[in-house]
């Protein structure tokens, strides 16, 4: 009670605006936070689709590795090579 005995009106308007832009910028900055950011949900989009494409490459390479091919001697790289050089499989 004091202290608003010691004020000056204009102090206490003064207060009272600081009050106001206080809250405005409070609920500015939930606006902003509640906003849509197609940057970053295009890169968080990219970032899913490699691991999507991760998995599936270790999927699919565990899928060779366990094929009775690769445990009977098949090589890969012979292959390659056969196929290249039009050597019959």
């Amino acid at each position: 009670m004091l202290a608003r005995q010691l004020m000056s009106p204009n102090t206490e308007a003064d207060m009272n605006g600081l009050k106001l832009l206080w809250t405005k910028i409070a609920q500015f900055t939930e606006v902003l936070e509640g906003m849509d950011d197609p940057k970053g949900d295009y890169i968080l989009s990219l970032g899913k689709r490699v691991d999507k494409l991760e998995r599936d490459v270790e999927d699919l390479e565990a899928q060779l590795h366990s094929r009775p091919a690769a445990a009977a001697g098949y090589n890969s790289s012979n292959h390659v090579s056969r196929s290249l050089t039009g050597a019959n499989q």
